[in-house]
């Protein structure tokens, strides 16, 4: 999903980890620099959901809140049980 807010498109992109993490998320994007601006992650071994930021400058709250919505659309916050690899 793309958009723009205050002059500046963002990209949000679904994605998954199950390399150092088991679990999906949305990447938030700014383009067309594609800088990887934040992250919602749902882990669903940890059972835990977490938001991490990757930038030092201010992020328009209007982008936040398209990108939890997105997750809460998109991913859920429900976790996934099912065949999880100790």
């Amino acid at each position: 999903m793309i958009f723009a807010i205050n002059g500046q498109e963002y990209e949000i992109v679904v994605a998954s980890d199950f390399s150092t993490r088991f679990g999906i998320g949305c990447e938030l994007w700014e383009i067309p620099s594609q800088t990887h601006v934040a992250e919602i992650f749902r882990d669903d071994k940890l059972r835990q959901i977490s938001m991490a930021v990757f930038i030092s400058s201010d992020i328009p709250l209007q982008v936040l809140e398209a990108l939890i919505q997105a997750f809460d659309e998109q991913v859920g916050r429900e976790f996934c049980t099912d065949d999880i690899v100790e």
